[in-house]
């Protein structure tokens, strides 16, 4: 699922607009829609432009133009690629001497998922499974199924990128459970324990955007992760219970002090990868410390989050084996030796790189700062490693001994509820 918006505004007669789409947002095999809304420069004022849509690229049948229709009215175009893996461009073009704002959507998903009875299955829960999104004006529902094999306490968490968005989760039977609204500043959640079952999801703009001129309706890329805090996860191992080179090749199920308001995250030294494990989850702990010829328990680094925060994602690098933890979706369609492995654990989103505490963080929460290691990057730039502290302390003395590059905060967790570390 791909999709992104533009707000524009021609101030020109006859004055026209490029956008790129870029190919990692059209998904292979799902038609491309490019839509243009003229709106007004407030909810008060009336719109004047009059738009002509242009969609061109190097592939067959390219370019292609929409309809007139009209002052104020909205222009589509509908593509299917034939020519996978390029950059498309579209035009926004003003028609008889108007000017004025325009909102343009492009969105390439499965359309199967506008509807509940044709939700498009993420997974089972206990895979952590997340799913990048877009709702806007062109695209006012997308629906999302997925099954609890047995019962369990779930987290879901909508991220909406550039606008409000409403998330609401329904049972099979379209009965709604729970719902919440993300908004630029605080992501969606949702915690709810769920009987054994399929269970759906809907993802919609919410009322009205904060961030399109008009007031109208929100516009969004979204990001949705469904995690499973506690129960059993059914398979009863991790990734099919394979080592990855010395790591786990499978997602995090987010354990820890099951049913509390924060948990534990344990480090453990990896032998083989030279590198830090940080878990919350308890499956994961007792199996870790059950291989101590691989692995070294190192104690409570810090704690996180249950119930608030946003997903922190654990990556496998396949050239080292070592883990990358990143609230970023998407890594590996530029890093391809990363796998995203799932949901590590929630956590705060840093304030750029300053060490302001963010506004969703609790008054006692704690940096964790993220180092990465030049010199492995330099023997090879596919090793690209970092290691991560939250010893202020520790984070200078590897800046000052070592080739370290820093990367100031990666996340803001809570301090350490058991005995720290050893």
């Amino acid at each position: 699922m791909s999709g992104f918006r533009r707000v524009g505004n021609i101030l020109f007669s006859d004055g026209t607009e490029q956008i790129l789409i870029p190919s990692s947002e059209i998904e292979s095999n799902q038609p491309l829609r490019v839509t243009v809304f003229p709106i007004s420069s407030s909810p008060d004022e009336s719109i004047n432009l009059d738009a002509e849509l242009i969609l061109d690229g190097n592939a067959p049948d390219l370019p292609i133009s929409s309809n007139f229709t009209g002052i104020g009215e909205a222009e589509l175009i509908v593509y299917n690629p034939l020519v996978s893996n390029i950059d498309y461009t579209t035009l926004v073009t003003s028609v008889n001497g108007t000017t004025g704002f325009y909102l343009l959507e492009v969105s390439s998903e499965d359309s199967s998922n506008d509807f509940s009875n044709t939700a498009v299955s993420i997974g089972n829960v206990f895979d952590n499974p997340s799913v990048n999104g877009f709702v806007g004006n062109s695209d006012p529902d997308d629906w999302f199924n997925f099954q609890v094999s047995s019962n369990s306490q779930v987290r879901v968490t909508l991220d909406a990128i550039q606008d409000n968005a409403q998330l609401e989760l329904y049972d099979r039977g379209l009965n709604l459970i729970n719902s919440a609204q993300a908004t630029l500043t605080n992501n969606g959640l949702i915690t709810q324990n769920l009987a054994t079952g399929n269970y759906l999801l809907r993802v919609t703009p919410a009322d009205t955007s904060v961030s399109i001129p008009d007031g109208g309706q929100a516009s969004t890329e979204y990001t949705l992760a469904v995690q499973e805090i506690s129960g059993n996860s059914g398979s009863g191992n991790f990734g099919g219970g394979n080592f990855g080179g010395g790591n786990f090749g499978g997602g995090n199920f987010g354990g820890g002090n099951f049913g509390g308001s924060s948990q534990d995250v344990l480090r453990f030294w990896d032998f083989t990868s030279q590198s830090h494990i940080f878990t919350a989850n308890q499956f994961e702990i007792d199996d870790l410390t059950g291989e101590p010829t691989f692995f070294r328990p190192e104690g409570n680094e810090f704690d996180v989050p249950v119930n608030e925060g946003a997903p922190v994602f654990r990556y496998l690098n396949t050239a080292t084996g070592s883990d990358f933890l990143s609230f970023e979706v998407g890594i590996e369609d530029s890093l391809p030796q990363f796998i995203n492995t799932g949901i590590a654990f929630n956590a705060y989103k840093p304030v750029g790189t300053t060490n302001a505490r963010p506004a969703d963080a609790p008054a006692n929460a704690i940096p964790v700062y993220r180092l990465a290691n030049l010199d492995a990057e330099q023997a090879d730039p596919l090793n690209i490693t970092h290691f991560y502290t939250s010893d202020p302390n520790n984070r200078q003395l590897v800046l000052d001994t070592l080739n370290y590059r820093d990367e100031f905060v990666g996340f803001w967790a809570l301090p350490a509820s058991a005995n720290g570390l050893v």
